[in-house]
């Protein structure tokens, strides 16, 4: 799925933020740690990578309200995000993980919340259609072949092995506290409570290009927001690593900052020293990972294309 990236100047030619109240700075300093960057990543790439999600986020309300003007919709809805996530099974199996679980929590809740003093209440009691069940049907009823609900032959998700293997390489050589803060850095994430989730949706409003009409979302739509640019957070990190790790196997290369970047291999992933070492991700790292993905040069010319940030059309990054 492609999207175009408002002011994009504002990601590739300027250090300074277009959203410069830093709502969730602090916030995805935490992810970034628990991704894999340094332990005090830096204020500057914190405030370009909130940009970079909040434009994505702008980006993916704009396409999922042309789906939902298309199927009659007044309300922006699961089914519209799903929709434009259709294409990449791997990150729709990823996003009904997340339902499943949400499901799973809710349900343990209103067990909890109902267990009678005889006890003879089960886990399959429910209030409503959990919202995993709604959207797997929703999934079916647009899966013409089959792949998009086949549970049996789920593609091995590549990305995420690859930073739950970088998060137990580094956890291998902290202390308890430094453990526990890791911890808890793994834990960050945008809604994580009501007070956040209505933090996250004033700021999803924020709009600097103009635009202040916002399309009516539902509140799991905003649920999956949420957990989508907790997921775009996640990529940029990735590709920010991948850049570094790059530049510290063949640093002063005249050539590679003109290549795409390389695959994901366990067998050269940086490990915590490594990222110490070398200090936090900068924002010229996060800006060369984003041309790298977003350009794609392809073919002998490529390296002489005259494609910048701010004339191509660019991929959203969590779908």
């Amino acid at each position: 799925m492609t999207g175009i990236i408002h002011s994009s100047e504002g990601v590739a030619g300027t250090d300074q933020p277009t959203n410069t109240k830093g709502y969730f700075v602090a916030e995805i300093q935490s992810m970034m740690y628990g991704f894999g960057d340094a332990r005090s990543p830096l204020l500057e790439s914190a405030n370009l990578i909130e940009t970079i999600v909040q434009q994505q986020q702008w980006a993916i309300v704009s396409q999922a309200a042309d789906v939902a003007a298309m199927r009659g919709a007044k309300c922006i809805g699961p089914e519209d995000i799903l929709f434009l996530l259709r294409k990449d099974r791997i990150k729709t199996h990823r996003l009904l993980k997340y339902l499943a679980m949400k499901d799973l929590k809710k349900c343990i809740s209103s067990y909890i919340q109902d267990l009678p003093l005889d006890g003879d209440l089960t886990l399959e009691s429910s209030r409503g259609k959990r919202q995993g069940h709604m959207c797997m049907d929703f999934l079916q009823s647009i899966d013409q072949t089959g792949e998009l609900t086949d549970t049996s032959a789920i593609p091995v998700d590549v990305v995420k092995y690859e930073r739950n293997v970088r998060a137990e390489r580094s956890s291998r050589v902290l202390d308890e506290t430094r453990y526990l803060e890791f911890v808890n850095a793994r834990r960050a994430s945008f809604i994580i409570s009501p007070k956040s989730a209505l933090k996250f949706r004033e700021w999803l409003r924020m709009r600097s290009d103009g635009n202040s009409e916002t399309p009516k979302i539902s509140s799991v739509t905003y649920d999956l927001l949420g957990y989508m640019a907790y997921e775009t957070v996640a990529q940029i990190v990735d590709l920010a690593l991948l850049v570094r790790q790059d530049n510290l196997a063949c640093p002063g290369a005249p050539f590679s900052w003109y290549m795409p970047a390389t695959g994901y291999s366990t067998g050269h992933s940086l490990d915590s020293r490594q990222i110490e070492s070398a200090g936090p991700l900068t924002p010229a790292e996060i800006r060369e990972a984003l041309r790298r993905y977003w350009t794609s040069p392809i073919g002998p010319a490529a390296l002489f294309t005259r494609n910048t940030l701010s004339h191509v059309h660019t991929h959203v990054l969590s779908c």
